[in-house]
């Protein structure tokens, strides 16, 4: 039996004049989480803090050993050549000419010239090797994915504890460059990392410097750039290429000014010039150059010719009198004083 009457009807079927009765909300449902999980989260925060501490501890105890190290560390003779060099010459008169004697590319000159510049003395130059060298072991211990062990332990070998700075040349920079290079190739291997034009003109920066440290450098930057070439046609492949013109013209530009700065003179006095000016020679004379022959052959004629590791033998200078020492030695002979001579003159000759 129908209770509503027709006027009834029309207000049960308008929602405003018959509004439905509103819903409960439903109330939240505990989230539950397996315990297995939070004790393996626990254990992983636990592992970060402790390897964050173990780095820090690391880091502190290499700046007090090459804080002890430095005052200790008697210069030698190369470390001060570069030094004056960079010191009391100009910067392309150095770059272009002074290092082609020295046989190292430029970059280390240049930074010593403007350490010089900026009025810091051979004492201070060292102290900011050392620094240099600190930065490089922090790229090392904070994105290299070495075990914890072998970080802790890589600081303190040979060549980043003592060669590379505590001795002031060129290696103290290589660290401090090619560990942020090999950063950069490691986010270039992950498969989810796109590589970018920005990231390939950085590290084209990168291997560049790195290249006009030292011929090992050198070497060691054509190494990383073959690396970044297979990486980069491997994404090519992955239908993620990237324009690689721009950074590939940067690199070759850094490598043509090292043959530019590192190729010795004709008259290079040092082993390693000689032997590379030598072996120019050998292949200018089996291309059929008759000056290249005549010069192998006058050097084989001479004995001017060295063997690896020695220099070649050249006359001594010889140095013209003064008119002052020419008139003392005369007075001397005339006196008869010239037959004594004092243990300190026997040294000074």
């Amino acid at each position: 039996m129908n209770r509503f009457r027709p006027g009834n009807a029309v207000l049960r079927t308008n929602p405003v004049a018959w509004p439905e009765p509103a819903l409960e909300p439903e109330r939240a449902r505990p989230f539950l989480v397996d315990e297995e999980y939070l004790r393996e989260e626990r254990r992983q925060s636990r592992a970060a803090r402790f390897q964050q501490w173990v780095q820090l501890a690391v880091l502190v105890g290499y700046a007090a050993l090459i804080a002890v190290a430095i005052p200790f560390h008697e210069p030698w003779a190369d470390e001060a050549q570069a030094w004056l060099l960079a010191r009391d010459q100009g910067f392309w008169h150095t770059l272009f000419h002074a290092i082609r004697y020295e046989g190292s590319p430029g970059l280390w000159h240049s930074f010593l010239w403007v350490l010089a510049r900026m009025h810091v003395g051979y004492i201070g130059m060292r102290w900011i090797t050392g620094l240099v060298a600190l930065a490089g072991v922090y790229v090392l211990l904070r994105w290299s994915p070495f075990p914890l062990i072998l970080k802790a332990l890589l600081p303190f070998g040979f060549w980043l504890a003592y060669q590379d700075a505590v001795v002031a040349r060129s290696y103290v920079l290589f660290a401090i460059l090619a560990f942020p290079a090999a950063a950069v190739l490691r986010n270039m291997s992950r498969e989810d990392h796109p590589a970018r034009r920005g990231q390939l003109v950085w590290l084209a920066i990168i291997l560049g410097l790195m290249a006009n440290l030292s011929v090992h450098g050198f070497v060691a930057s054509i190494g990383f750039a073959i690396v970044a070439l297979a990486l980069l046609r491997r994404k090519a492949r992955a239908r993620r290429p990237v324009s690689k013109t721009g950074p590939a013209a940067i690199l070759c530009c850094f490598w043509m000014l090292v043959f530019v700065t590192v190729f010795p003179p004709s008259d290079v006095d040092f082993p390693a010039g000689k032997n590379i000016q030598m072996s120019t020679q050998k292949i200018w004379a089996a291309f059929g150059s008759q000056t290249a022959k005549a010069e192998l052959q006058q050097e084989k004629v001479e004995g001017l010719h060295p063997l690896p590791g020695e220099l070649p033998m050249r006359p001594g200078p010889s140095f013209q009198k003064t008119a002052g020492e020419a008139r003392r030695h005369r007075s001397r002979a005339s006196s008869g004083f010239s037959r004594f001579r004092s243990p300190i003159s026997e040294f000074s000759r």
